[in-house]
C-alpha cells in the first residue's frame, strides 16, 4: 500500500487497526496437558459423585440395606416356624444361635460394607478439588464384591451337599419330593449364570476401581450390567403388582432400575472425559506456529 503523501511503501500489518486485531488474537490453548489431565480427571470425578442423582441413589440404597438387615433378624427369628412349614421335623433339626448370628452377617454385611464404601467415595469428593482422588471407598466396595461372590461360590456347594445331606428329614410326600425336584435343579442350573454374573460384577468394580486408582476410562461390563439391571428391576415391579405393595418391595424393586441408570450415565461420562482427554493429547502433539 502506498501513502498519498509520500508515495512510500507501508507495510499493511503495521497499520494501527490490524496490529491491534494481531495482537487480541491467540490461537487457544487448551487448560490441561496430558500430564497435568489428571487434575481435570478428579474434578471431573468429584463433579460426577456428587451429583444430586448420585446422592439419591446411595439414600435408595443406604435405606433398602437398612430394611434388608430388619427383614433378615425377622426371618432367622421366625427360621424354625418356617422350617415347620416346609416338613421339616424341628425335634431333629433346628437353627441354633450362633448360625442364626453367622447368617444374619454373611447376608447383610455385603449391603452395609457397600453403603460405607459409596459414602467414602462421596466425602472424598464433597471438596470439588483438583487433588488425587482416594480409592479408599471403590477399594472397600471391590474388596466386599470379591469376597462376597467367593463366598457365595462357596455357598452353592455347600448348599448342594447340605441339600443331599438333610432329605432324610424331610417328608417322602409328592408335594415334598416336588419341592426337592426343584430345589436341585435350581442350585445345579442356577449355578452357572450365577457365576458368569458374579464374574461380570466384580470384573465391573474392579474397573472403576482402576480407572479412579490410575485416572483411566474403562467402561468394560457397564452396559451389560445395566441392562440386566433393567431386567432385574422389571421383574421385580411385575411382582411387587402381582403380590403385595409394600416399602421394602418398591426400594427393591425400583433400586436396580436406580444403578442402571447410574451405570449409563457413568458410561457416559466416563466416555465424553475419555475424548475430552484425546483432545488435550492432540492439541499438545500439534506443532506451534
Amino acid at each position: 500500500m502506498l501513502c498519498t503523501n509520500c508515495e512510500k511503501q507501508i507495510d499493511a500489518a503495521s497499520t494501527p487497526e490490524t496490529a491491534s486485531a494481531n495482537a487480541s488474537y491467540s490461537p487457544s490453548q487448551p487448560a490441561y496437558t496430558p500430564e497435568t489431565f489428571h487434575k481435570r480427571y478428579a474434578i471431573a470425578w468429584r463433579e460426577f459423585v456428587t451429583q444430586p442423582f448420585a446422592l439419591v441413589l446411595m439414600l435408595w440404597f443406604f435405606v433398602s440395606v437398612l430394611l434388608n438387615i430388619l427383614q433378615v433378624n425377622a426371618l432367622l427369628n421366625n427360621a424354625d416356624s418356617l422350617l415347620d412349614s416346609l416338613g421339616v421335623a424341628i425335634s431333629d433339626f433346628t437353627v441354633s444361635k450362633p448360625i442364626a448370628v453367622l447368617a444374619q452377617i454373611l447376608l447383610c454385611a455385603p449391603g452395609a460394607l457397600i453403603v460405607i464404601g459409596m459414602w467414602l467415595i462421596y466425602d472424598d469428593a464433597h471438596g470439588r478439588s483438583d487433588r488425587p482422588v482416594s480409592a479408599t471407598g471403590s477399594t472397600l466396595i471391590y474388596i466386599t464384591t470379591l469376597v462376597n461372590a467367593i463366598l457365595i461360590g462357596i455357598g452353592y456347594v455347600v448348599s448342594f451337599f447340605l441339600f443331599i445331606a438333610s432329605t432324610k428329614y424331610l417328608s417322602t410326600s409328592i408335594e415334598s419330593a416336588t419341592i426337592l425336584t426343584y430345589i436341585f435343579f435350581g442350585i445345579v442350573l442356577g449355578s452357572i449364570p450365577a457365576f458368569y454374573l458374579l464374574r461380570m460384577y466384580v470384573r465391573l468394580v474392579a474397573g472403576i476401581r482402576e480407572n479412579v486408582k490410575k485416572g483411566t476410562f474403562s467402561t468394560a461390563c457397564v452396559k451389560v450390567a445395566a441392562i440386566l439391571d433393567f431386567i432385574v428391576g422389571g421383574l421385580c415391579v411385575i411382582a411387587m403388582f402381582a403380590f403385595e405393595i409394600t416399602l421394602c418391595s418398591l426400594l427393591t424393586a425400583t433400586l436396580p432400575l436406580l444403578v442402571g441408570v447410574m451405570l449409563l450415565k457413568y458410561k457416559r461420562f466416563m466416555d465424553d472425559l475419555h475424548w475430552e482427554y484425546l483432545d488435550v493429547e492432540y492439541a499438545s502433539s500439534k506443532p506451534r506456529a
